[in-house]
């Protein structure tokens, strides 16, 4: 399947940049490595280009989705990314109803309040995790490549704890909700701010059903994490428990 560019500058730029790729890499082969290099499909390095502009944007103007469509791309080939926004646009209008209409629209003061919060990460995991079955993957498939992939984890509801919390946070930006991700030592969860007046942030576990905790619950669970796996564990950036 031949890859297409975006029209425009940012097309044009890509194109760019690959012609300048492609020619340092044919100036380093030699022989029979270069006729090889002549029959390898020139477009190869599209979506590795594609996602390195993508990266190279202001933070404020970055789409997490469509950086984890671009990954995907890197490893298989174009994702139809219109039938995934789609199931997360379904999914945040069921987070939508099941929030009622005193949290739909959420004033600054709202958003602080530890009881909107709880209804709110409460509606998330209800739909997601109760209903929509996303979990983690078990300790005998953790490491298959495909749970990496946002788009693996949409098709079988099943992933690792960043590509599940990359669909929380999809879902919470379709719905102006104030939750942002965590990279814990050895965990990856979800989390919505809170102050100190308001018993401090709130976080929920995607890889683990949606569970809620309090800073409380949080520590102890690192605790245990860290005991299992100490951060010197070459597996530390990301574990099945």
């Amino acid at each position: 399947m031949r890859y297409t560019t975006d029209d425009g500058e940012g097309g044009r730029a890509i194109r760019h940049d690959h012609r300048l790729l492609c020619a340092r890499l044919t100036q380093l082969l030699h022989g029979s490595s270069r006729k090889v290099w002549r029959h390898m499909n020139e477009e190869a390095f599209f979506p590795i280009l594609r996602f390195a502009r993508f990266a190279a944007q202001p933070d404020a103007v970055l789409r997490l989705e469509e950086g984890a469509f671009l990954l995907t791309e890197i490893v298989k080939s174009p994702v139809a990314c219109g039938r995934y926004r789609r199931q997360l646009d379904s999914l945040a209008a069921e987070v939508w109803a099941e929030l009622g209409p005193a949290t739909r629209l959420l004033s600054p003061s709202q958003r602080g309040r530890r009881h909107t919060a709880e209804h709110a990460l409460e509606a998330m995991r209800n739909v997601l995790a109760i209903r929509h079955g996303f979990t983690g993957a078990p300790d005998h498939e953790y490491y298959n490549p495909r749970n990496s992939l946002l788009t693996e984890t949409l098709d079988h509801h099943v992933g690792l704890p960043i590509t599940l919390s990359v669909v929380y946070l999809a879902v919470a930006q379709r719905l102006s909700l104030p939750v942002v991700g965590v990279n814990l030592p050895t965990h990856f969860m979800v989390k919505w701010p809170l102050s100190a007046d308001e018993g401090h942030d709130l976080y929920l576990d995607a890889f683990h059903r949606g569970a809620l905790l309090d800073e409380t619950a949080l520590r102890a669970f690192m605790l245990v994490r860290l005991a299992q796996h100490p951060l010197s564990d070459e597996r530390n950036g990301d574990n099945e428990d």
